[in-house]
């Protein structure tokens, strides 16, 4: 076990990607599977409770432009795991020479980014796998790596709308297109506490499976209340408008 890990941390190192390296170098292992573990796991999905609302008319239609479909590619490399299928950006990247592979990906990107597939193909490329990752507490975290094809199209539309992300975030959240956003907030946080008259105090909390708890359909109402983010309308209808499988490997 632990050769496969430095094997895995000399290739990130090889790469440049020296966060990556010790990352696999200090990283607790993930928990096997047995079943009062998948109990729990499904305890910690729960089924939607609210019909999701359907994706705008007047959502634009996305094109791909293979140049910068290629580019983004060439960004997300960055020895991430694969989902169901195995695919990463670094499998994909050697594809990029050659011009039908490229018009391909592009083509998929785009039926993707405009939410143009079929039930079959949808529900194959919204598939995840489910890792569990042991907490200090006992508790498990999940972990869900989706297929790399629909990151690639969804980041597509996130780029055509993050220009206006930080009009809609801050200053609540400076996490997503922010620059400098975490200093911003440790900054913020500690004039609060120490220069503030009225006496802040700094408490520190953590939600249960926040994002799997929290209702889809308010989240997708909420997202397409927004011009600002109507290019990535079609891509969450895609991915979030009907549930999707998570599998585990033994």
């Amino acid at each position: 076990m632990w050769k496969a890990r430095v094997r895995r941390a000399v290739e990130r190192g090889l790469a440049g990607k020296t966060k990556r390296c010790v990352d696999v170098l200090t990283q607790e292992g993930l928990a096997s599977w047995s079943e009062e573990r998948i109990t729990t796991m499904r305890a910690k999905h729960p089924a939607a409770t609210n019909a999701t609302p359907d994706c705008p008319d007047n959502a634009p239609n996305i094109f791909v432009d293979e140049k910068d479909l290629a580019k983004l590619t060439h960004s997300l490399a960055k020895f991430t795991a694969g989902g169901p299928s195995g695919w990463t950006a670094e499998l994909v990247v050697p594809l990029l020479t050659d011009q039908v592979c490229l018009k391909g990906l592009a083509l998929l990107c785009q039926l993707i980014a405009n939410n143009e597939l079929d039930e079959h193909s949808r529900l194959l490329l919204t598939s995840s796998v489910l890792h569990a990752i042991p907490k200090a507490n006992d508790d498990l975290r999940p972990l869900a790596l989706g297929e790399f094809f629909a990151k690639l199209a969804c980041k597509y539309c996130f780029n055509i709308d993050a220009p206006g992300f930080p009009a809609i975030f801050e200053p609540i959240q400076l996490a997503v297109c922010c620059p400098g956003g975490s200093e911003r907030a440790i900054l913020t946080m500690q004039a609060k506490t120490e220069l503030n008259p009225e006496g802040f105090i700094t408490i520190y909390v953590d939600s249960s499976n926040a994002y799997n708890a929290a209702d889809r359909a308010m989240m997708l109402e909420s997202v397409y209340s927004d011009s600002r983010l109507s290019h990535l309308w079609r891509a969450y209808a895609f991915c979030y408008a009907t549930p999707s499988h998570l599998l585990l490997r033994r």
